[in-house]
């Protein structure tokens, strides 16, 4: 099976991280096919698929003015994401598609675009 794994993080940044990597690590293990979508970081792991991954945001000093509205958008529902996750569907062709930690980074508009391919969807809830 083909299975697209999203998180928002791609290293070891917490508990949902270790959760997210060792889920990989046994469906790999038993032969399933697993192809990741995040956000690029400077601390991310090695991906072939790192040319699909969204910039990283930073929200730590942000200032309130146009591009903190632009922000505020991309973090509820980012049209770039889900246009983005849609070119890594059309590359990756999963079978179905597993989300962990996604909101606030790579948000819950990527379900939009699964939705779009009639793939089933589970998401782990950290």
């Amino acid at each position: 099976m083909r299975i697209a794994m999203l998180n928002n993080y791609y290293y070891l940044r917490g508990g949902s991280e270790r959760v997210f990597f060792n889920e990989i690590e046994l469906l790999e293990k038993h032969g399933h096919i697993v192809g990741v979508f995040s956000r690029n970081h400077q601390e991310n792991f090695p991906s072939k698929y790192t040319s699909f991954f969204p910039p990283d945001i930073q929200t730590d000093k942000v200032r309130f003015n146009l591009s903190a509205i632009k922000l505020i958008s991309e973090i509820i529902y980012s049209k770039t994401n889900k246009n983005l996750f849609e070119n890594f569907l059309n590359y990756f062709k999963p079978d179905i598609i597993h989300a962990h930690n996604i909101y606030g980074r790579i948000t819950t508009s990527v379900l939009d675009a699964g939705k779009k391919y009639s793939l089933p969807i589970v998401m782990t809830l950290h």
